[in-house]
């Protein structure tokens, strides 16, 4: 069974994806570098040479690639769920949300370079609704919602060993009842 962690743009899924491959022995794949290098192009090259249909073809094919392989701890794209097709195959994995509330994520977005994350150049209510709108999306298609309910110079409210642990463990247990 695959892991997925979905969540707004830079919520945290590639960092916590390391995190929990280091922790778990699993191997982790980034969605968005693995479209980068099958198509010898950086996302911003992608969106502007093939808009962001075009992105979201290349991501649903990789994402569908991914998910005929087994054991993968997956950091999709924050847009992965725009399309049903990639939120049927999100369903048969265990899928972790990533959840922010806008007015925690909203500064930290302000910290985060745009050059990869095309759909951040938007204007500031452009980028809230769109969060507004896939927030159910993701939790649509997840098994188990990680609330990050504040972020402080102390760091999160939450751990990554905290998150970690409880993440793999859910995981465990959700192969152990696929099993049964």
């Amino acid at each position: 069974m695959n892991l997925y962690l979905v969540g707004f743009m830079a919520s945290g899924k590639s960092t916590l994806g390391r995190y929990l491959s280091e922790y778990s022995g699993r191997s982790f794949r980034d969605l968005d570098r693995i479209i980068e290098l099958e198509a010898r192009m950086s996302i911003r090259e992608i969106f502007e040479r093939e808009n962001e249909t075009g992105f979201r073809e290349r991501e649903a094919d990789a994402l569908e690639n991914l998910a005929g392989h087994d054991g993968f701890i997956v950091a999709t794209g924050g847009g992965v769920i725009e399309l049903p097709r990639n939120r049927e195959v999100l369903r048969g994995g265990f899928t972790v949300f990533i959840d922010w509330s806008w007015e925690i994520l909203e500064p930290w977005l302000g910290t985060v370079s745009k050059h990869s994350r095309p759909l951040l150049e938007q204007d500031d209510a452009a980028v809230r609704d769109l969060f507004f709108r896939r927030r159910p999306l993701y939790r649509e298609v997840a098994d188990r919602c990680e609330t990050i309910e504040e972020m402080s110079a102390e760091g999160l409210s939450k751990t990554l060993s905290d998150l970690c642990e409880g993440i793999h463990e859910a995981l465990l247990a959700a192969e152990r009842e696929a099993l049964e």
